[in-house]
């Protein structure tokens, strides 16, 4: 039982671990934004950005910062963090920073 609860807790953080996040942009006809090439921690710590994109976690974020950056966004197209926990998880939508 123990070691079917951890094999599917470490599949979990291998599939989010691809830095994937559920937002409107950047995936035409599908639901996720990928920034690839960015080494990442797997600590699952999940932060909304400003794009309604769920990180896992603030290492995540940095990499998708990067990546507007290098496609030459203006600062406040940057991604930021919107509020800790996953995007419109019931009672954080107005936890906004």
């Amino acid at each position: 039982m123990m070691k079917s609860l951890s094999l599917s807790v470490l599949l979990l953080v291998v599939v989010v671990g691809l830095v994937n996040c559920a937002c409107k942009h950047e995936s035409p006809g599908g639901l996720f934004r990928s920034v690839e090439g960015c080494p990442i921690n797997r600590m699952y710590r999940p932060i909304c950005g400003t794009d309604d994109c769920t990180y896992i976690n603030d290492d995540a974020l940095t990499c998708a910062q990067k990546d507007d950056r290098r496609r030459n966004l203006q600062d406040e197209e940057v991604v930021r963090m919107a509020y800790p926990g996953m995007c419109n998880e019931e009672g954080n939508e107005n936890n906004e920073v």
